[in-house]
């Protein structure tokens, strides 16, 4: 076959996918929390403004002025008393206080059963991104059989069936990283 090699299997789109997979790592992890307040930590929390569904952070400021205090400045008044309900039924476990246009939550310690049903967690989101990762390396695989059958060489072949290895250890590895990176930040008192 005369075909480079980067025609017969898009490396840059196997990396570009598991790069995906990475990204969505990170975005499950985010939502985890650890001892710290983090805006992250309000992603799931939805208000009904002006008639339809909006998260917290479309309806106000969030700072983060102490380490476990999440600071809200709500744009419309109107809305404080429906964004304070978000907040309580979506069980953070937060403390909060309203003072006008403004909502303070505060992150409580976490619990050492809560620690390690987070650590659980975070793990979950890991083996999925793994099994993210290993099902593009598949498929990467399986198009270079298929070629191969078509008569590309078995030395072109082996070459890209590295690469594509290479690829996904190095995707591996940085799963690992960050659930470390996660599982540390989760048992940091």
């Amino acid at each position: 076959m005369s075909e480079s090699e980067d025609e017969i299997v898009d490396i840059d789109d196997v990396s570009r996918r598991m790069d995906s997979a990475l990204q969505a790592l990170k975005s499950d992890l985010s939502t985890l929390r650890t001892g710290r307040a983090t805006v992250s930590m309000l992603d799931s929390v939805e208000v009904i403004a002006y008639g339809s569904k909006a998260t917290v952070q479309q309806c106000c400021t969030v700072s983060i002025p102490e380490a476990k205090v999440l600071l809200l400045n709500v744009w419309d008044k109107s809305l404080v008393g429906d964004i304070e309900k978000a907040l309580r039924n979506a069980d953070l476990g937060f403390s909060i206080t309203v003072d006008g246009s403004t909502i303070r939550t505060i992150v409580p310690d976490l619990s050492e059963e809560r620690r390690k049903d987070l650590m659980r967690t975070a793990g979950k989101f890991a083996e999925s991104s793994r099994i993210a990762l290993r099902n593009v390396r598949r498929g990467a695989m399986e198009k270079l059989k298929q070629l191969q059958l078509a008569g590309l060489s078995e030395d072109e072949g082996k070459k890209i069936a590295g690469q594509i290895q290479d690829i996904t250890d190095q995707h591996i590895r940085k799963v690992a990283e960050l659930l470390e990176e996660k599982e540390n930040q989760i048992m940091k008192v």
